[in-house]
């Protein structure tokens, strides 16, 4: 009896230790899946962050490199969209994940860059200029902070153009388009009371705020990379627009991006506007070839001399 006992004991201490073994295993492989989803979601993030910010306008573009350094580690190498001469990587893998400068220079915060990838962008707040469809009749002709400095001004048209009259409407003055503001939108969207953005929106918790509560994401694409005095003109902008969006995307679950450029596509068919040719643009971002920055007085100027701008926005 004192034998048998003792092996069932025995059996009872191998059963809750194959048990506990499962539980450990199973655990262990639900970890593993979640690093490699997250490793996916990282890498199908780094295979648009370029053409977003493209189309979100940053001033500089965003390229991003991907080193693989096994089945989960990964190293992102991107550069700031504010200075291109700043890299930063981004390194993840089993054990967490970590920003770092490539050149640290002094006082560098690399905790402005997460979460990735919506760090690496500018945001409504960062950039402040927005525009204003011209559906939107009960809004103020300039919206200019005089207590910031602006290297930009957001012109809003009171009509749809194409590209080239668009960028042939400052060839003769001293302002240069760097974005075009594209008419992405569905026929039926309401827009008359929404202001639209440069950048990334705030984060969902707060976009019941007073602040932002109106705003919506622009889309349109750079014409150039830089500012204007070290610029390198991007080939034929337009044209890469619609190619961007023309790309058949698979992962616009949990890509936001992707899922962006779906809506867009899906959009401008509807209309009939996917092409270069079709192309409405609404609006622009414009900045001075001398590199000096905006006053009251340039908006108050520029309102006089076009009869096609609706809004200035600083």
């Amino acid at each position: 009896m004192p034998h048998n006992n003792a092996k069932l004991k025995k059996t009872g201490i191998i059963i809750v230790f194959l048990i506990l073994l499962a539980i450990f295993c199973f655990l262990i492989f639900k970890f593993i899946l979640s690093v490699q989803d997250t490793i996916d979601k990282n890498d199908s993030y780094a295979s648009v962050i370029e053409d977003y910010s493209f189309m979100i306008g940053c001033e500089n573009l965003i390229h991003c490199e991907t080193e693989k350094n096994g089945i989960f580690e990964r190293t992102y190498l991107f550069n700031d969209y504010r200075n291109s001469d700043e890299q930063i990587k981004y390194n993840t893998g089993l054990f967490g994940s970590s920003f770092s400068y490539v050149k640290k220079g002094i006082l560098k915060n690399v905790s402005q860059f997460r979460p990735f990838p919506n760090g690496l962008f500018p945001s409504f707040a960062s950039q402040g200029v927005f525009f204003v469809h011209y559906s939107n009749v009960n809004c103020e002709q300039i919206n200019f902070n005089s207590d910031f400095s602006h290297n930009y001004l957001a012109v809003s048209f009171d009509r749809d153009m194409h590209y080239e009259d668009a960028i042939k409407l400052f060839s003769e003055t001293d302002y240069s388009v760097k974005y075009c503001w594209v008419n992405t939108f569905a026929n039926e969207d309401n827009l008359d009371s929404y202001f639209f953005g440069i950048g990334l929106p705030p984060k969902a918790e707060y976009d019941q705020t007073i602040t932002y509560k109106h705003f919506k994401q622009a889309f349109g694409f750079m014409v150039y990379n830089h500012k204007y005095f070290a610029k390198e003109d991007i080939v034929a902008p337009s044209q890469k627009f619609i190619e961007i969006i023309s790309q058949n995307y698979s992962d616009t679950e949990t890509n936001f991006m992707m899922n962006d450029f779906t809506q867009i596509k899906r959009n401008l068919s509807a209309k009939n506007e996917n092409s270069s040719d079709n192309l409405k643009i609404i609006g622009v971002l414009i900045e001075k070839k001398n590199g000096q920055q905006f006053i009251k007085e340039d908006a108050d100027i520029l309102l006089k001399q076009f009869d096609c701008i609706h809004t200035i926005s600083s």
